[in-house]
Protein backbone atom coordinates (compact mmCIF):
# COMPACT_ATOMS: atom_id res chain seq x y z
CA UNK A 1 0.00 0.00 0.00
CA UNK A 2 2.61 2.15 0.72
CA UNK A 3 4.50 1.53 -2.25
CA UNK A 4 1.58 2.30 -4.69
CA UNK A 5 0.56 5.83 -2.99
CA UNK A 6 4.63 6.46 -3.01
CA UNK A 7 5.03 5.13 -6.71
CA UNK A 8 1.85 6.53 -7.98
CA UNK A 9 2.68 10.15 -6.62
CA UNK A 10 6.61 9.82 -8.11
CA UNK A 11 4.73 8.75 -11.81
CA UNK A 12 2.17 11.85 -11.25
CA UNK A 13 5.03 14.16 -10.30
CA UNK A 14 3.07 15.50 -7.10
CA UNK A 15 4.48 14.13 -3.49
CA UNK A 16 1.84 16.53 -1.91
CA UNK A 17 -0.38 13.68 -1.88
CA UNK A 18 1.75 11.85 0.53
CA UNK A 19 3.95 14.34 2.49
CA UNK A 20 0.45 16.63 3.21
CA UNK A 21 -2.03 13.71 3.28
CA UNK A 22 -2.95 13.70 6.92
CA UNK A 23 -2.70 17.80 6.56
CA UNK A 24 -4.82 17.48 3.42
CA UNK A 25 -7.55 15.06 5.46
CA UNK A 26 -7.30 17.34 8.27
CA UNK A 27 -8.69 20.35 6.52
CA UNK A 28 -11.32 18.65 5.13
CA UNK A 29 -14.98 19.94 5.93
CA UNK A 30 -18.40 18.33 5.94
CA UNK A 31 -19.32 20.59 3.27
CA UNK A 32 -16.59 19.45 0.85
CA UNK A 33 -17.55 15.62 0.90
CA UNK A 34 -21.32 16.41 0.19
CA UNK A 35 -19.95 19.04 -2.56
CA UNK A 36 -17.78 15.69 -4.36
CA UNK A 37 -20.46 13.49 -3.44
CA UNK A 38 -23.47 16.00 -5.62
CA UNK A 39 -20.50 16.48 -8.39
CA UNK A 40 -19.34 12.13 -8.82
CA UNK A 41 -22.10 10.22 -7.80
CA UNK A 42 -24.48 11.01 -10.34
CA UNK A 43 -27.70 8.76 -9.56
CA UNK A 44 -29.16 9.70 -13.13
CA UNK A 45 -26.21 7.39 -14.29
CA UNK A 46 -26.90 4.34 -12.34
CA UNK A 47 -28.49 1.91 -14.16
CA UNK A 48 -30.70 -0.93 -12.86
CA UNK A 49 -29.61 -4.69 -13.62
CA UNK A 50 -32.79 -7.35 -13.58
CA UNK A 51 -31.26 -11.10 -12.94
CA UNK A 52 -33.35 -13.33 -14.60
CA UNK A 53 -33.83 -17.31 -13.96
CA UNK A 54 -31.66 -19.62 -16.34
CA UNK A 55 -35.38 -20.41 -17.43
CA UNK A 56 -36.37 -17.52 -18.74
CA UNK A 57 -37.97 -16.87 -21.95
CA UNK A 58 -38.00 -13.57 -24.12
CA UNK A 59 -41.82 -13.02 -22.88
CA UNK A 60 -40.92 -13.85 -19.16
CA UNK A 61 -37.73 -11.26 -19.48
CA UNK A 62 -40.00 -8.56 -21.19
CA UNK A 63 -42.68 -8.89 -18.29
CA UNK A 64 -40.04 -8.62 -15.58
CA UNK A 65 -38.62 -5.47 -17.04
CA UNK A 66 -41.92 -4.18 -16.49
CA UNK A 67 -42.22 -4.87 -13.33
CA UNK A 68 -38.79 -2.85 -12.86
CA UNK A 69 -40.03 0.08 -14.61
CA UNK A 70 -41.47 1.55 -11.28
CA UNK A 71 -37.69 1.62 -9.92
CA UNK A 72 -36.16 5.08 -10.16
CA UNK A 73 -33.31 6.62 -8.93
CA UNK A 74 -33.42 10.53 -10.62
CA UNK A 75 -35.94 11.24 -7.20
CA UNK A 76 -37.78 13.04 -11.02
CA UNK A 77 -41.60 11.34 -10.65
CA UNK A 78 -41.74 12.55 -14.63
CA UNK A 79 -39.08 10.09 -15.64
CA UNK A 80 -40.03 7.58 -13.57
CA UNK A 81 -42.10 4.53 -16.41
CA UNK A 82 -39.52 5.72 -18.66
CA UNK A 83 -37.34 3.51 -18.59
CA UNK A 84 -36.89 1.10 -21.91
CA UNK A 85 -36.02 -2.89 -21.85
CA UNK A 86 -32.53 -4.40 -22.86
CA UNK A 87 -33.33 -4.63 -27.21
CA UNK A 88 -32.81 -8.29 -27.16
CA UNK A 89 -32.79 -8.02 -31.18
CA UNK A 90 -29.37 -6.50 -31.05
CA UNK A 91 -27.67 -8.84 -28.88
CA UNK A 92 -26.59 -12.22 -31.52
CA UNK A 93 -24.87 -15.20 -30.23
CA UNK A 94 -22.72 -17.48 -32.63
CA UNK A 95 -21.00 -20.68 -31.91
CA UNK A 96 -17.02 -20.96 -33.22
CA UNK A 97 -14.41 -23.80 -33.24
CA UNK A 98 -12.34 -24.76 -30.13
CA UNK A 99 -15.88 -24.73 -28.04
CA UNK A 100 -16.10 -21.31 -28.08
CA UNK A 101 -18.91 -18.67 -28.31
CA UNK A 102 -19.27 -14.89 -29.10
CA UNK A 103 -22.06 -12.99 -28.36
CA UNK A 104 -21.95 -9.12 -29.42
CA UNK A 105 -24.06 -6.48 -28.70
CA UNK A 106 -24.58 -3.68 -30.76
CA UNK A 107 -24.67 0.08 -28.79
CA UNK A 108 -25.05 3.69 -30.04
CA UNK A 109 -22.08 5.17 -27.94
CA UNK A 110 -18.72 5.51 -29.20
CA UNK A 111 -16.46 3.34 -26.84
CA UNK A 112 -16.95 -0.20 -27.58
CA UNK A 113 -15.17 -3.69 -25.40
CA UNK A 114 -15.10 -6.68 -24.83
CA UNK A 115 -14.87 -9.50 -22.16
CA UNK A 116 -12.92 -12.37 -23.23
CA UNK A 117 -13.32 -15.53 -20.89
CA UNK A 118 -11.67 -18.99 -21.05
CA UNK A 119 -13.12 -20.97 -18.02
CA UNK A 120 -13.33 -24.56 -16.90
CA UNK A 121 -16.86 -26.52 -15.32
CA UNK A 122 -14.97 -27.56 -11.88
CA UNK A 123 -12.01 -25.63 -10.47
CA UNK A 124 -8.68 -26.47 -10.47
CA UNK A 125 -6.97 -28.13 -7.87
CA UNK A 126 -3.79 -25.79 -7.69
CA UNK A 127 -2.23 -24.63 -4.51
CA UNK A 128 -3.02 -21.29 -3.19
CA UNK A 129 -1.50 -18.11 -4.36
CA UNK A 130 -1.06 -19.94 -7.98
CA UNK A 131 -4.51 -17.99 -9.48
CA UNK A 132 -2.73 -14.82 -7.72
CA UNK A 133 0.27 -15.34 -8.98
CA UNK A 134 -0.92 -15.74 -12.97
CA UNK A 135 -2.97 -12.68 -12.67
CA UNK A 136 0.38 -10.80 -12.00
CA UNK A 137 2.54 -12.71 -14.54
CA UNK A 138 -0.34 -11.95 -17.37
CA UNK A 139 -0.29 -8.34 -16.11
CA UNK A 140 3.31 -7.96 -16.99
CA UNK A 141 3.69 -7.54 -20.79
CA UNK A 142 4.21 -10.71 -23.37
CA UNK A 143 7.09 -13.18 -24.90
CA UNK A 144 7.46 -9.85 -27.55
CA UNK A 145 7.55 -6.98 -25.23
CA UNK A 146 8.15 -5.92 -21.33
CA UNK A 147 4.72 -4.37 -19.24
CA UNK A 148 6.32 -0.88 -20.10
CA UNK A 149 6.20 -1.55 -23.89
CA UNK A 150 3.01 -3.36 -24.18
CA UNK A 151 0.80 -1.32 -22.30
CA UNK A 152 2.36 2.06 -23.59
CA UNK A 153 1.92 0.71 -27.35
CA UNK A 154 -1.62 0.16 -25.91
CA UNK A 155 -2.24 3.45 -24.01
CA UNK A 156 -1.07 5.51 -27.12
CA UNK A 157 -3.72 4.03 -28.87
CA UNK A 158 -6.42 4.65 -26.25
CA UNK A 159 -7.02 1.16 -25.90
CA UNK A 160 -6.85 0.15 -22.23
CA UNK A 161 -6.82 -3.91 -21.38
CA UNK A 162 -6.53 -5.76 -18.63
CA UNK A 163 -5.65 -9.57 -17.69
CA UNK A 164 -7.57 -11.57 -14.81
CA UNK A 165 -6.91 -15.42 -13.44
CA UNK A 166 -9.16 -17.32 -11.17
CA UNK A 167 -9.58 -20.91 -9.99
CA UNK A 168 -11.14 -21.82 -12.94
CA UNK A 169 -9.75 -20.30 -15.68
CA UNK A 170 -8.41 -17.11 -17.26
CA UNK A 171 -10.03 -13.66 -19.35
CA UNK A 172 -9.08 -10.19 -20.98
CA UNK A 173 -11.52 -7.22 -20.60
CA UNK A 174 -10.75 -4.43 -22.92
CA UNK A 175 -11.92 -0.66 -23.91
CA UNK A 176 -11.32 0.82 -27.15
CA UNK A 177 -12.64 2.75 -29.54
CA UNK A 178 -14.77 0.45 -32.33
CA UNK A 179 -11.95 1.08 -35.49
CA UNK A 180 -9.10 0.11 -33.01
CA UNK A 181 -11.18 -3.17 -32.11
CA UNK A 182 -8.41 -5.93 -33.93
CA UNK A 183 -6.21 -3.99 -32.08
CA UNK A 184 -7.30 -4.50 -28.87
CA UNK A 185 -8.28 -8.53 -29.87
CA UNK A 186 -4.40 -8.74 -30.97
CA UNK A 187 -3.13 -7.39 -27.78
CA UNK A 188 -5.27 -9.95 -25.53
CA UNK A 189 -4.18 -12.74 -27.94
CA UNK A 190 -0.31 -11.65 -28.14
CA UNK A 191 -0.89 -12.49 -24.09
CA UNK A 192 -2.90 -15.16 -23.97
CA UNK A 193 -0.54 -17.44 -26.26
CA UNK A 194 3.06 -16.09 -25.57
CA UNK A 195 3.09 -14.76 -22.07
CA UNK A 196 6.35 -13.29 -20.13
CA UNK A 197 6.32 -16.94 -18.30
CA UNK A 198 10.43 -16.57 -17.26
CA UNK A 199 12.00 -17.04 -13.81
CA UNK A 200 12.32 -12.83 -13.70
CA UNK A 201 8.60 -12.63 -13.84
CA UNK A 202 7.93 -15.32 -11.38
CA UNK A 203 10.16 -14.11 -9.10
CA UNK A 204 8.50 -10.58 -9.30
CA UNK A 205 5.00 -12.21 -8.80
CA UNK A 206 5.97 -13.51 -5.70
CA UNK A 207 7.78 -11.04 -4.45
CA UNK A 208 4.44 -8.76 -4.86
CA UNK A 209 2.19 -11.58 -3.10
CA UNK A 210 4.13 -11.73 -0.11
CA UNK A 211 4.22 -7.88 0.30
CA UNK A 212 0.49 -7.66 -0.03
CA UNK A 213 0.22 -10.23 2.24
CA UNK A 214 2.42 -8.47 4.88
CA UNK A 215 0.36 -5.14 4.85
CA UNK A 216 -2.75 -7.04 4.90
CA UNK A 217 -4.17 -6.53 8.73
CA UNK A 218 -5.21 -9.89 9.83
CA UNK A 219 -9.02 -10.88 9.65
CA UNK A 220 -11.12 -13.39 11.89
CA UNK A 221 -12.81 -13.93 8.16
CA UNK A 222 -10.05 -15.77 7.29
CA UNK A 223 -10.99 -18.33 9.82
CA UNK A 224 -14.53 -18.48 8.96
CA UNK A 225 -14.00 -18.73 5.24
CA UNK A 226 -11.77 -21.84 5.99
CA UNK A 227 -14.48 -23.71 8.04
CA UNK A 228 -16.83 -22.87 5.95
CA UNK A 229 -15.09 -24.08 2.33
CA UNK A 230 -13.07 -26.96 4.15
CA UNK A 231 -10.74 -28.33 1.11
CA UNK A 232 -12.00 -25.76 -1.50
CA UNK A 233 -9.95 -22.82 -2.79
CA UNK A 234 -11.97 -20.02 -1.13
CA UNK A 235 -11.38 -21.73 2.11
CA UNK A 236 -7.74 -20.44 1.54
CA UNK A 237 -6.13 -18.27 4.02
CA UNK A 238 -3.32 -15.93 3.83
CA UNK A 239 -1.36 -18.19 5.55
CA UNK A 240 -1.94 -20.77 3.07
CA UNK A 241 -0.80 -18.30 0.26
Amino acid sequence: MINTAVGTSLLDNDLNSVTDFEKTVDSMTSKEIVDFAKKYFDLNKVAVTVVHPNTADEKAIKQNYQRAQSVSFTGNSDEINHKTALDLSKIKQYGITNNMSVATNEVSNNLATFDLNLSAGKPANIKPGVSDILAIMLNRGSRFKDEKTFFSDLENQGISTQFYAGERGLSASSMFLPSDGKTALNSAKEVLLNPRFNQEELDYAKKIIKENIQNTPKSSIDGLYKEMFKGQFYGNTLTDV
